[in-house]
């Protein structure tokens, strides 16, 4: 089977880590793939680009001569590639979030081109992919035939270590008890604000606490540390599709307070030593310090199993032989 990846283009000139590792395991499936880099967010100001970025797809497809086109994000990129596929090979989109949820933070001019791309795309495809039932449940058409597959995580890096063998190569204190937020580049979606609150009310009851935020900017092999030396990982979101950091935490056995949001609910709700609480200062920074104070790792290796790289792309995998069956009968 031959796939040709439409994938947006990260800052580093690459393509997301999860995106690749995706693709790295269907490479090791036996699917044949090659990567098309589409840079959608500079299409949102530049219109003009987009012609450009169609034709490119449309070149790759007349070299490649592939069986299946996915399209890894939602917005101008599955756009684009619903037109390069027009009475070509059929195409499967994947949705994770911010494709398709709101972005507070967004110019509402940018947020109504790429929901409505993202929307508009659906009708083009022939697989759909959603990384939470959330997320499939904001889909206007297509719902029916999406499937829910989250992305895979590497459970060779994420895994437990030592606490405190983990905070000495972060340099951070041994016995301060320590929360960890992700806000990656969206602040106001990752609601750095309730964070903030919530951690000034544990420390009302704990009398000290720490918040160790982490952007973007820090590589993705040394997320693993950060989790493993923390107390609890806190997530406050307004909007997630499936954040990749629940998971990431369920693998390294740190315990979670987190708000309802995206699939949370999935992972979290049969573990000991998680909470999922309403979006209140007060209650979050109670379910802090209780957690804190419990002083439990996780034991969630069966449903660490659940959300593997293995798992997700044979999942994936799964999707294009579908698809590929689908094109046959109808020739």
């Amino acid at each position: 089977m031959r796939v040709l990846h439409v994938v947006p283009v990260a800052p580093d000139g690459g393509t997301s880590g999860f995106t690749q590792r995706q693709i790295d395991r269907l490479t090791e499936s036996g699917v044949e793939g090659r990567m098309v880099f589409f840079g959608g967010s500079q299409m949102l100001t530049r219109p003009h680009r987009l012609f450009s970025g169609i034709a490119e797809i449309c070149r790759e497809i007349r070299a490649f001569r592939p069986d299946i086109v996915h399209a890894h994000w939602g917005s101008l990129l599955a756009f684009a590639t619903a037109v390069a596929t027009i009475s070509g090979p059929p195409m499967v989109i994947s949705y994770r979030g911010s494709d398709i949820n709101p972005v507070p933070s967004e110019p509402h001019f940018r947020s109504v081109i790429r929901i409505a791309c993202s929307q508009l795309a659906v009708l083009g495809s022939a697989g759909i992919i959603c990384v939470s039932d959330e997320l499939r449940e904001r889909l206007w058409a297509g719902r029916e035939r999406a499937m829910v597959i989250p992305d895979g995580t590497d459970l060779s890096l994420f895994r437990p270590i030592n606490k405190l063998d983990a905070r000495r190569e972060l340099r951070w204190p041994l016995n301060l008890p320590i929360v960890f937020f992700y806000e990656g580049g969206q602040p106001e979606v990752k609601r750095r604000d309730l964070a903030d609150a919530s951690v000034m009310e544990t420390q009302n009851i704990l009398g000290q606490c720490r918040l160790e935020v982490m952007g973007s900017e820090v590589p993705h092999d040394r997320v693993p540390l950060f989790l493993n030396a923390s107390d609890c990982l806190l997530m406050t979101s307004d909007f997630e599709g499936s954040p990749n950091i629940i998971r990431e935490a369920i693998a390294c056995n740190t315990p979670i307070v987190s708000v309802e949001v995206g699939d949370v609910h999935r992972w979290l709700a049969n573990l000991e030593g998680v909470r999922i609480v309403p979006r209140d200062p007060a209650e979050i920074g109670k379910a802090l310090a209780e957690i804190i104070r419990a002083n439990r790792r996780l034991s969630a290796e069966t449903v660490s199993f659940q959300f593997s790289d293995k798992s997700s792309s044979t999942a994936v995998l799964d999707v294009y032989k579908k698809v590929v069956q689908g094109d046959e009968a109808k020739d």
